[in-house]
């Protein structure tokens, strides 16, 4: 049987940003997990393995943190919140979202996805004061 959880987050893995993370997933040769948004999937598959590093003169510990802080988001905190305030339309430019589906999908390959989803997370967790 599955749990509300999962319907919540099966639910927005059927949205369109998600649907186009997961067709970079499946490029990368990445099973889609169905545990978590497949945008968050690719953003930690590219932080993780296959190199992506936030450059950040004053914390030299930035890619580790934001490591960590994307983790927490997924497995601690609610996964479809932080999803909420990633792609709707409360960025800093009011109208404009820190990650957007067209800008997702004109990526060329899946390691282009990952950077400018992390680079949203980034922003994000500015935007938040967590960093």
């Amino acid at each position: 049987m599955i749990n509300q959880e999962q319907q919540r987050i099966s639910k927005a893995n059927k949205r369109p940003i998600n649907q186009i993370a997961k067709r970079f997933l499946i490029k990368a040769k990445v099973k889609p997990e169905h545990s978590i948004p497949h945008l968050f999937q690719l953003a930690e598959w590219g932080l993780k393995g296959s190199n992506i590093t936030i450059e950040d003169v004053s914390n030299p510990r930035a890619t580790s943190i934001l490591i960590e802080e994307l983790e927490r988001m997924i497995y601690l905190e609610d996964p479809i919140l932080a999803l909420d305030q990633l792609v709707k339309e409360d960025g800093p430019d009011q109208g404009i979202a820190w990650v957007m589906p067209r800008e997702l999908m004109q990526q060329e390959d899946p390691l282009e996805a990952a950077a400018y989803l992390v680079e949203g997370i980034w922003g994000l967790l500015i935007w938040r004061g967590i960093l």
